[in-house]
């Protein structure tokens, strides 16, 4: 069981995802570097595998 201040503990699908989601507020005020990247909705798969490869090189890192 994993604990979270948003909810009691992950027990379905849409709890997980209450944990894992970023609010817009918080992709937008969080500031690009080594380990967090934002991307547009329309960004090509190609293009998107860019930053996977090099957070999968390097230290891993989130990607919104």
């Amino acid at each position: 069981m994993i604990l979270d201040e948003k909810v009691n503990y992950i027990d379905t699908a849409e709890n997980l995802w209450k944990v894992i989601a970023m609010t817009i507020e918080e992709i937008l005020s969080k500031e690009e570097n080594q380990t967090f990247d934002r991307k547009s909705i329309n960004i090509s798969p190609k293009d998107l595998a860019i930053p996977i490869v090099a957070f999968a090189n390097a230290d891993g890192g989130d990607i919104a």
